[in-house]
């Protein structure tokens, strides 16, 4: 019996500063019950890196702007792995609320 194949990609969440800014990260992609022959990672439907023989590269940097998936497929096109990839926002508050009232009782 084959094992399945398998993957864990870090991070899985990328920061930006705003909603709507390019995020970039690089990512440690490891591979566990791959079997040899060329595969391709896409980034949604956009084709980012092929393997040769050797295998997948460990580090792979990626530039996103919203929620994407990373997908693994081999060299007839099916999908072997996937992958969810999130951007979250630390977008500074546009107002803020005063810890005291500016009206007293006494």
């Amino acid at each position: 019996m084959a094992n399945t194949p398998s993957w864990t990609v870090q991070p899985n969440i990328c920061i930006a500063k705003e909603v709507g800014e390019t995020c970039h990260i690089q990512l440690i992609i490891t591979t566990q019950n791959l079997q040899s022959g060329v595969y391709c990672l896409f980034m949604g439907s956009k084709k980012v890196i092929c393997s040769q023989k050797g295998g997948l590269p460990r580090k792979l940097a990626l530039s996103y702007s919203e929620n994407i998936s990373l997908i693994l497929k081999d060299k007839t096109g099916s999908q072997v792995l996937s992958h969810n990839l999130s951007i979250k926002y630390k977008e500074a508050k546009k107002y803020r609320r005063r810890i005291r009232n500016p009206w007293s009782i006494f």
